[in-house]
């Protein structure tokens, strides 16, 4: 897992290392996270990554443009760790292109320190 804390290190850092999802937060210190959705799904090598937006803006129009741009997903804060890891393992199904890609194993999420383990129902921090 890759984290950036702004629009300029995950350019740099989707550029730079492959990408499998992309979970976006919509305010970032250094520009508008919709403005980074937009050119990830305007970019022909970047397009097939799955973004889940996870934001504090919950009103409506708010889900509606980020849908708009590309989001495969809208998620507002507070949220369930559980519901984001399930709704992340669903994007990814859907985004599942090779038959490569179908083998990988998709029952264990890494956020930082935190490792989800869907299979044993284990997080571990």
């Amino acid at each position: 897992m890759i984290t950036a804390g702004s629009i300029s290190e995950a350019e740099s850092l989707s550029s730079n290392n492959q990408v499998d999802l992309i979970i976006l937060d919509l305010m970032l210190p250094d520009g508008s996270g919709l403005d980074f959705c937009r050119a990830i799904k305007s970019d022909k090598e970047k397009k097939s990554i799955p973004v889940i937006i996870l934001t504090a803006k919950a009103d409506e129009v708010d889900r509606v443009v980020g849908f708009e741009l590309g989001a495969d997903d809208y998620v507002t804060k507070p949220f369930s760790v559980r519901e984001l890891v399930l709704r992340a393992k669903a994007v990814m199904k859907r985004g599942v292109n090779s038959e490569e890609d179908s083998n990988k194993d998709f029952e264990t999420f890494k956020f930082g320190d935190l490792e989800l383990d869907l299979e044993s129902h284990q997080a571990i921090y």
